[in-house]
């Protein structure tokens, strides 16, 4: 009974609720009755709210732009507050670097919060993407534990570190080397990556001990690992390895990138009498031992590394060039000439390459009527797909008498070009089998006998490689006047930099590319 009673009561209650609320409105419409218009309390205070925020101290209201970024900080201060882990991803990774600086305080105490693996991998990325090294010390505790944190939150934190280069301390320093002596597979190159970063001569001589004493089963991340080592120590450049360095550069049993590494690192630590041994790797036929002594060469301001520098503006790796062109304009570097002029030195300028590969699929290909002859045979009944492969390389010869370099004002030149020089090879031509899918090198006659018979002699296979090579020569035309203008832009901003390198503080150029020139220059060089 007493319970019966009690629910009762609950349901009067319940039921009077409103009636109360219907006599405050009541109230409050009649002691409002002399107003002309009755707003809602609520609408009201809605209003007052509004006003609030329009209004700027001067009494002046505030423009709808700044009131809609307000409404857009405070919904994304309520999604990282209340949101789910979705919505709070969605801002974070949304945030521009005005609003990163506004809700720093909300990201700060979010980090600390949340308990979302996910949530920390963003906030990493987002203080990594602004360089803010304020979660210095998270990224520390999360090593720390590494064996408790997911994988990829772990991973977040060395990337994080990487980029903002906070200061070794001791607890980084031996969260650091914990983990790449106990999980070398795992996090090693991530590892050794921060510490070339911000390490020390300490660490340098650790990393140089762990090269040596390094080994894991798969023998390719053993490898990229050691790579990675070399990598960082060329960036500490410690004098402490200086002799580990010295070794490794010139053990020619050594991996190409392991010697690079390491004849940059000592180049870095500018003593001179390691200029012979840049000379000597620029000598050497692989075009990374080249791009590393170019790069070693960028530490010195004699006249031995400044005629490296200008041979490797006509190197034929493109890489090597890019990196003579990077040491030319470094501002630490003092002219590598005080004329102009000395551009006709460099000679033979590659400027850009196209590399294509043909694939001969139909019948009514332009081999001309002999390649016809054969390939629709192999075409339809053998069913053989030719492929062959060329590259163009784009060359301006700088001692050519059409250059012309004109003073047109004080350091001011015009310079005049040559017509460009198109220089073309067949790379690789091929068969490919479908039936059997493989593929059937052309170039060596054994293998096309079961397909040609021995009625396709040595002449006739002479004949359709001259006619392959005619169709490159037709696809080499149609290339360059395509990309004409990347051609140009390309010569334009590598001798633009190399100008002034030589002391020309501005320069304009004519290109004289133009109509049967284009043709005229073509050249086979295969």
């Amino acid at each position: 009974m007493k319970k019966l009673v009690f629910m009762m009561l609950i349901v009067v209650s319940a039921m009077l609720a409103p009636l109360h609320i219907a006599a405050d409105t009541t109230d409050s419409s009649a002691s409002k009755a002399k107003n002309d218009t009755i707003v809602p309390q609520n609408a009201l205070h809605q209003e007052s709210s509004r006003q609030d925020q329009e209004t700027q101290k001067d009494g002046t209201e505030k423009p709808k732009e700044e009131n809609q970024e307000l409404d857009e900080i405070e919904k994304a201060r309520q999604a990282l507050q209340y949101g789910l882990e979705s919505e709070i991803l969605e801002v974070v990774s949304k945030v521009d670097k005005k609003d990163f600086e506004t809700l720093q305080g909300d990201f700060n105490r979010l980090f600390t919060e949340t308990k979302s693996p996910a949530v920390r991998e963003g906030l990493f990325g987002l203080y990594q993407k602004y360089e803010d090294a304020q979660l210095t010390e998270a990224a520390v505790a999360v090593l720390e534990d590494y064996e408790a944190q997911q994988r990829t939150l772990i991973k977040a934190a060395l990337s994080y570190l990487a980029a903002v280069k906070p200061e070794l301390t001791p607890s980084l320093n031996e969260a650091l080397q914990n983990m790449l002596t106990q999980n070398t597979a795992e996090y090693g190159a991530e590892t050794v990556s921060v510490l070339g970063e911000i390490g020390s001569d300490e660490t340098a001589s650790f990393l140089a001990d762990y090269f040596d004493s390094l080994t894991i089963d798969d023998a390719k991340q053993e490898l990229i690992l050691k790579q990675t080592i070399m990598v960082a120590l060329e960036k500490l450049h410690s004098e402490d390895t200086r002799e580990f360095l010295l070794e490794r550069a010139q053990d020619e049993n050594e991996n190409i990138y392991v010697r690079s590494s390491a004849i940059a690192g000592l180049a870095q630590m500018g003593n001179p009498d390691i200029v012979p041994l840049l000379a000597k790797f620029f000598e050497q036929p692989e075009p990374q031992l080249r791009e590393a002594a170019i790069r070693g060469a960028a530490s010195f301001d004699t006249d031995e590394t400044q005629k490296l520098i200008l041979q490797g503006f006509k190197d034929s790796y493109y890489k090597v060039r890019l990196e003579a062109l990077k040491t030319a304009q470094k501002p630490a570097m003092t002219q590598i000439s005080t004329e102009i002029s000395q551009l006709k030195s460099i000679g033979e300028l590659s400027v850009f390459q196209v590399y294509s590969k043909e694939i001969v699929t139909k019948t009514d290909h332009a081999f001309g009527n002999f390649g016809k002859e054969y390939l629709r045979w192999l075409v339809s009944e053998k069913k053989l797909s030719m492929i062959f492969e060329f590259e163009i390389n784009f060359i301006y010869d700088l001692t050519s008498p059409r250059l012309e370099i004109v003073n047109v004002a004080s350091e001011e030149y015009l310079i005049k070009m040559p017509p460009c020089k198109y220089k073309f090879s067949i790379a690789n031509m091929k068969f490919y089998d479908e039936k059997n899918g493989k593929f059937i090198p052309f170039l060596l006659p054994d293998s096309l006998n079961g397909f040609f018979g021995s009625s396709f002699s040595e002449e006739d296979k002479n004949r359709l490689i001259e006619e392959a090579r005619a169709e490159v020569e037709k696809m080499s035309v149609r290339l360059i006047n395509q990309l004409q203008s990347k051609i140009h832009k390309s010569a334009r901003d590598t001798l633009e930099a190399i100008a002034k390198s030589f002391g020309a503080r501005a320069v304009r150029f004519e290109f004289n590319d133009e109509g049967e020139q284009v043709r005229l220059n073509l050249q086979n060089v295969a």
